[in-house]
């Protein structure tokens, strides 16, 4: 389920930092979740992703002040652009638990958005979706949730997406 857990304004601009930035194109039609519907065929997006080993340094200190030490964790910063979407998915948290030497099962993810909310933006978690978040919202939730995002709007959406272990929350 997904729950706020506290504001933790970032103290730099994501647009202003420099970002390493991956573009992926997602595997719609082949994605565990799209497998089991029949006659499936969603949209095919990317997504932008700064992965963990090229987070920026704001970043990391970023996240050891909202609370997270390094060993707890692996993220990565996605930046969507208009127009893009991450269909109705779940984490299985894979990079860290091979970063961290722990089993998938142990990762809660937080979600912290970098920017303040523009209009065509959501993230959507189980029967809950979330609009007019501020710069510095955290969200957290379970590994078996579904969830999604979108941007429908005119301005890119930063997030910082973590794997932390579930103890350190």
């Amino acid at each position: 389920m997904l729950e706020f857990i506290k504001n933790v304004k970032p103290n730099f601009d994501i647009e202003s930092v420099s970002l390493k930035i991956n573009r992926l194109k997602l595997d719609n039609r082949n994605h565990p979740e799209n497998k089991a519907i029949k006659g499936l065929d969603r949209v095919a997006s990317t997504q932008n992703k700064v992965w963990d080993e090229d987070l920026p340094k704001e970043v990391i200190d970023y996240i050891t002040e909202i609370g997270f030490d390094r060993e707890s964790y692996s993220a990565n910063v996605n930046v969507q652009r208009p127009g893009q979407m991450a269909p109705l998915h779940r984490d299985n948290h894979q990079h860290a638990s091979k970063k961290l030497n722990r089993h998938q099962d142990e990762f809660e993810r937080v979600l912290v958005f970098l920017t303040d909310w523009s209009i065509g933006q959501v993230f959507g978690c189980e029967e809950k979706s979330i609009t007019k978040w501020k710069s510095g919202d955290c969200y957290t939730f379970e590994t078996s949730d579904q969830h999604f995002s979108a941007n429908t709007g005119v301005s890119d959406k930063y997030t910082i997406v973590i794997s932390v272990l579930k103890d350190n929350i």
